[in-house]
């Protein structure tokens, strides 16, 4: 395949040799992420892979040292999560730079498990933990078995078939797993997992401001089904509520009712409403400062209300120079107390929309 002339940075830096290994790793899904990026075959990819290069190009004026050091994990073939994770980890370096932040990779030596990297603000740091969240294990094996029995029930095929044909094969994902528990619903299963996501914080310090960096951008699972809206405490559609993954999952409370397609109109129990079994992350911790959350095309980033550490305000300055920043949709302390204030409103209102004291919000 000729080289992708729209991603000079990304296919420069393969040797033709690494190029023709990561293009021809498996034959059948999932295909190595850089390969994927570099041949572009969809709108989505092609946008990640837009993404990646502009970041690449940051990282390359700034740190050719850190490059080099993660091209092993960069072209590693199995498992696939090392070179997601270099991506993830790359396009998290590149947007930070880009918003004119002073960031530093903490090398991975000594004891202990450290953060990705550190931002600098003058005599005050924090430290950016990245993670590239990924399918299920379950789910990605199901999903590894059905291209490779679909790939070889199709090889069969071509061969028996009389005439030319086209065979259509469908997969139900759920890319945070399938529901385990009896009450479980793949919304609550899919705030769950996420709430969980590096629950220990041993990368990070406490006194140090601290934010967890959340890449949904890995070509494999393009988003993980969600959505910008989904920062939000519900969201509308065909008039039925449906609660915000990402909102529930670091500001929703024990008890707090899950819409799944509720609609408002006839509020009868069920499977409508579902109430979340733990307490949402920014309840939990007070470790973590704040999430950010890099889609294809948004970054959005949500506020603790109770750290121990808040993230400084030069950093609250520097959010909006971050590739496809979004302002509107994050929730973000511009004033004290502003993301107490808001959550412990929006907590209220899910709880009236539900009309049920059962419930109720924390006090």
């Amino acid at each position: 395949m000729p080289k992708n002339v729209k991603l000079p940075l990304l296919d420069s830096l393969l040797s033709a040799e690494e190029r023709d290994t990561i293009l021809h790793a498996r034959s059948t899904a999932p295909f190595h992420p850089l390969a994927v990026l570099l041949t572009g075959e969809s709108p989505s990819t092609q946008l990640i892979a837009a993404n990646t290069e502009r970041a690449l190009g940051r990282v390359m004026n700034r740190d050719q040292r850190w490059l080099k050091s993660m091209k092993k994990r960069l072209l590693q073939t199995e498992p696939l999560t090392e070179p997601a994770s270099v991506l993830a980890e790359l396009r998290a370096y590149g947007a930070l730079l880009e918003a004119g932040l002073d960031v530093f990779p903490v090398p991975a030596t000594g004891p202990g498990t450290k953060p990705d990297f550190t931002v600098r603000f003058n005599h005050e740091e924090m430290h950016v933990e990245v993670q590239a969240k990924q399918h299920d294990d379950a789910m990605a094996q199901e999903i590894e078995t059905f291209h490779r029995v679909a790939c070889e029930e199709s090889v069969a095929q071509s061969v028996s078939a009389p005439r030319p044909s086209v065979t259509i094969r469908m997969i139900d994902v759920q890319p945070f797993g399938r529901p385990g528990k009896p009450a479980d619903t793949t919304r609550t299963n899919a705030i769950s997992k996420i709430s969980q996501i590096k629950d220990d914080e041993r990368q990070f310090t406490e006194g140090v401001p601290a934010l967890l960096w959340l890449d949904f951008q890995d070509v494999q699972n393009l988003g993980m089904a969600l959505i910008g809206e989904d920062l939000s405490p519900v969201m509308s559609w065909r008039g039925l509520v449906n609660s915000g993954v990402l909102w529930y999952a670091l500001y929703g409370w024990k008890g707090a009712p899950v819409f799944e397609r509720h609609c408002l109109l006839i509020p009868f129990k069920g499977r409508s409403i579902v109430p979340m079994q733990h307490d949402g992350r920014f309840r939990r911790s007070t470790k973590l400062s704040a999430v950010l959350i890099s889609f294809p095309n948004a970054t959005m980033l949500a506020e603790s209300f109770q750290p121990t550490a808040p993230i400084s305000d030069t950093f609250r300055r520097h959010f909006p120079g971050l590739p496809g920043a979004h302002i509107s949709s994050s929730i973000i302390n511009w004033l004290p107390n502003q993301v107490k204030e808001s959550i412990a409103m929006q907590a209220r209102t899910i709880y009236t929309m539900a009309g049920d004291a059962a419930y109720a919000p924390p006090a």
